[in-house]
């Protein structure tokens, strides 16, 4: 997930590319796991600036 958080804020990559990265297969699981990990949606990433 902290991968994922860098590439959301770092790289031109949509969520479902990322999640696939981070071997999700469903972006909808991904979007639930990152948001319980960091407070947020992955759509939000970039307006936050976490660092974990």
């Amino acid at each position: 997930m902290q991968k994922a958080n860098q590439l959301l804020r770092e790289k031109d990559l949509n969520i479902s590319e990322i999640a696939d990265f981070i071997g999700y297969k469903n972006t909808g699981s991904f979007t639930n796991e990152f948001r319980k990990r960091f407070g947020f949606a992955p759509s939000q990433a970039g307006k936050f600036s976490v660092q974990v």
